[in-house]
């Protein structure tokens, strides 16, 4: 178990008051909007910054209380940057030696090469790293702070300055890296898609506080403070569902996905194991409502659930709708002139439509 407790003051209006206790395994996400202690968490973690009122305890390690304050230096944590933080002078396998070298116990040689593979950088060694791309550099990076053998591995946002195609890429890397990790990782994100796809747990961040922590598929944000969203301005309302892969179909690169008593078509572009779990990600955008559950041949749309209307919030020109089905909530924007042609109120049950196209 990872025990944290900070109480740091940055301005005068702002501090960061976190008290958690963390997995000693698998991914925690730290999540919220800009502002709210992410980075700073990450950076007091580090011994990057100084606070007298923290504690943080790794098993049974201290490495901070009012008594002690271990040196970044001999934490042995790992730390990736936003921006990689490479030496453009030296190349990819020198990058990575410069690492290696200032460890006190350096990753076994043998693993060493395990994790070149994972991140597929073995054909990159030779390389100038002003030749790489942002995804690359970041492969790199995550190898140049992995070499150290560190007990705990931090990621700052590290695929926010990546172009669309190779944020991708570099996610298929990552969710492969985290399977065969066997430490802890905190990964601060924007990006609930990161979330869904990488995250066992979850830490949600609002002005310094923390407003929630958890499994990621029990959040339920309703705030624009809370939700990160695809604008970072506009409050967008996403649930994360948990469900088990009950079939997978490789001509089409899809597979069915129970979630309570629904089945759902989701885009699947690598095979996915039957009776693996699986989490997606659901915008309120991506749903939309009917009051009657069209013919299957009449429509392209695969996921229709039948839920029930219980709360309706305006938010001129929309209007927000959460639905319900057993333990389930989902989210539905929709403007609000449909919601007043469907007579939409609580207690209405309505069909649920999401394209497959929408959940991957």
């Amino acid at each position: 178990m990872i025990h944290v407790s900070f109480d740091h003051r940055l301005t005068t209006d702002f501090a960061l008051q976190v008290t958690a206790q963390l997995p000693a395994s698998g991914v925690t996400a730290i999540c919220g909007r800009s502002g709210s202690g992410k980075t700073t968490l990450l950076r007091l973690m580090a011994g990057l910054e100084h606070t007298h009122t923290g504690d943080l305890i790794i098993g049974e390690q201290i490495l901070q209380n009012r008594q002690t304050f271990i040196k970044p230096e001999r934490r042995n944590i790992g730390y990736v940057f936003q921006d990689a933080r490479l030496f453009p002078h030296l190349s990819v396998e020198r990058n990575i030696a410069y690492g290696y070298r200032r460890a006190n116990k350096p990753m076994p040689a043998e693993r060493c090469q395990q994790l070149y593979q994972v991140l597929a950088i073995e054909a990159l060694m030779s390389r100038d790293i002003r030749h790489l791309s942002g995804g690359e550099r970041q492969r790199v990076a995550i190898a140049r702070a992995l070499v150290t053998n560190p007990a705990l591995l931090l990621l700052d946002e590290p695929l926010s300055a990546i172009d669309r195609d190779h944020k991708h890429e570099l996610l298929s890397y990552l969710s492969e890296l985290f399977q065969w990790l066997d430490i802890p990782v905190l990964y601060v994100t924007h990006g609930l898609d990161e979330v869904s796809r990488l995250a066992d747990h979850l830490l949600v961040l609002e002005r310094g506080q923390l407003s929630y922590q958890g499994a990621p598929e029990n959040w339920l944000p309703m705030t624009s403070e809370q939700t990160p969203n695809r604008d970072n301005k506009t409050p967008e309302p996403v649930v994360i569902w948990r469900g088990t892969v009950i079939s997978y179909e490789s001509h089409w690169q899809m597979s069915q996905l129970q979630v309570g008593k629904h089945s759902l078509a989701v885009i699947s572009p690598g095979e996915i194991q039957p009776g693996s779990s699986q989490r997606i990600l659901i915008h309120a955008r991506d749903v939309s409502i009917a009051l009657n559950d069209p013919d299957t041949h009449d429509c392209s749309i695969q996921n229709r659930l039948t839920m029930t209307v219980s709360c309706i919030t305006p938010q001129h020109p929309y209007s927000l709708i959460t639905l319900t089905s057993g333990s389930l909530t989902l989210y539905s924007l929709i403007t609000a002139k449909s919601c007043d042609g469907l007579s939409l109120k609580p207690g209405v049950e309505v069909t649920a439509q999401i394209k497959a196209t929408a959940l991957v």
